[in-house]
C-alpha cells in the first residue's frame, strides 16, 4: 500500500483543500500522473500520483480540508512499484532549507500583534514632504558642542526632530489625539515616542511632555532611554502613555519608508537621510541637503489639509531651526 499525504506546499503552510480528484476510487493510475488537485494559501497544485497502482481509497473528499501530514488517499501498488520508498510528494516542491530559528514570542510578538490590529483598525494614508536640510545641518553643526557641554549627551537629529515634532503639535493638536469608540479624545500632555530597534525587536520609550522640554534636555532624556531600551532595563512608565511617535531611519540611509501607526495615537512621523541633491533654487540648480519627512496618519481621525499643516510647520522649523531655541 502507498499513501498519498497531504503536502506541505510553503514555509507557513499548515494544511490544504481538496478541489478535484482526478481519478475514483478504483481506477488505475501510474507514477508521476496528475491525481488530485489542491489549494493551500489560495494557489491551486496539482498532486502526481507517488507510485503506479490502483486508486483504492479517498481518505478526504472534494471540498475538505485536512492538515498537512494527513493520509489523503491510498494506492494498491503494483509490482514494480514495491520498493519506492515514502515524504517523495513533499520534497518534489524543493522548499528551501531553514538556517535559524527565531521564537515568535514575547517581545516581537506582542508588537506584531499591537501593529496588525492598528492596521486592520485604523485608515492609513501617508503624506510625504521634502524638505531643504540646508540651515539644520549648520544648526546641528553650531549647536551639537554647546548641547554637549550643557547634558552631557551627543545632540542628535532625533532629538532635534522630537522638538520639531512637539512643537508642530501644539499647533496641530487633532494629530495628538486618540479614538475611542465614537469620540475624538484630544490628549493635552504631548509625549513623543521614539522607535528604537533592539535585539529582541522595536521597542518605543516616551518622552513626557516633549513640547515642554529643551533641547539639551532631550538630548540627555533620549540618550538615557535608548541605552535603556538596548540593555531591556526600561520601566513601564517609561514605555506608556506615548501620543504621537517619531521613527528616524536616516542612521541607517533610507531615504524613505511607510510606518505603521503605533496605537492607540492616531499618526507617526518618519523621517529619512539627508541627502545631497540638485534643486533648483531662485531659478538655477544648485546642490542642497534634503530630507523626507513621512507622516502616516488615521485617516478616521486627521484629514489631509490638517496633516499637510502639520508638516508644513515642521518644515519650517527645519528650515530655520533657530525657532527650536525660543
Amino acid at each position: 500500500m502507498r499513501e498519498v499525504v497531504m503536502p506541505k506546499l510553503g514555509m507557513i503552510s499548515r494544511q490544504g483543500k481538496v478541489l478535484k480528484w482526478l481519478k475514483r476510487e478504483g481506477e488505475k493510475v501510474e507514477e508521476k500522473e496528475p491525481l488530485l488537485e489542491i489549494e493551500s494559501e489560495k494557489i491551486t497544485y496539482t498532486i502526481e500520483a507517488p507510485s503506479s497502482g490502483i486508486l483504492q481509497k479517498i481518505m478526504v473528499v472534494e471540498g475538505q480540508e485536512a492538515p498537512v501530514g494527513t493520509t489523503v488517499g491510498i494506492i494498491e501498488v503494483s509490482e514494480k512499484s514495491q520498493e519506492v520508498k515514502e515524504e517523495k510528494i513533499v520534497e518534489s516542491f524543493e522548499l528551501p532549507k531553514i538556517a535559524k530559528v527565531i521564537p515568535f514570542k514575547d517581545l516581537r510578538e506582542k508588537t506584531a500583534q499591537r501593529l496588525s490590529r492598528s492596521y486592520l483598525e485604523a485608515v492609513h494614508v501617508t503624506m510625504m514632504m521634502e524638505i531643504d536640510a540646508s540651515n539644520l545641518v549648520g544648526f546641528y553643526e553650531k549647536m551639537r558642542h554647546e548641547i554637549e557641554k550643557l547634558s552631557g549627551s551627543k545632540l542628535t537629529y532625533t532629538a532635534i526632530l522630537v522638538k520639531a515634532a512637539a512643537l508642530s503639535l501644539r499647533e496641530n493638536i487633532t494629530l495628538n489625539s486618540t479614538l475611542e469608540k465614537d469620540e475624538i479624545m484630544i490628549f493635552e500632555n504631548i509625549n513623543i515616542g521614539v522607535a528604537v530597534s533592539t535585539e529582541s525587536g522595536i521597542l518605543v520609550p516616551v518622552i513626557k511632555d516633549a513640547d515642554k522640554k529643551s533641547l539639551s534636555e532631550l538630548s540627555f532624556l533620549l540618550k538615557k532611554l535608548v541605552e535603556k531600551a538596548r540593555k531591556g532595563e526600561l520601566s513601564a512608565h517609561e514605555l506608556s502613555g506615548g501620543t504621537f511617535t517619531v521613527s528616524n531611519l536616516g542612521m541607517y540611509g533610507v531615504d524613505f519608508f511607510t510606518s505603521i501607526i503605533n496605537p492607540p495615537e492616531c499618526a507617526i512621523l518618519g523621517v529619512g537621510k539627508i541627502t545631497r541633491k540638485p534643486v533648483v533654487l531662485n531659478n538655477e540648480i544648485v546642490i542642497r541637503p534634503t530630507m523626507f519627512l513621512i507622516l502616516t496618519f488615521d485617516h478616521r481621525i486627521v484629514d489631509g489639509t490638517t496633516a499637510a499643516n502639520f508638516l508644513n510647520r515642521i518644515k519650517k522649523i527645519l528650515e530655520e531651526p533657530n525657532i527650536l531655541m525660543t
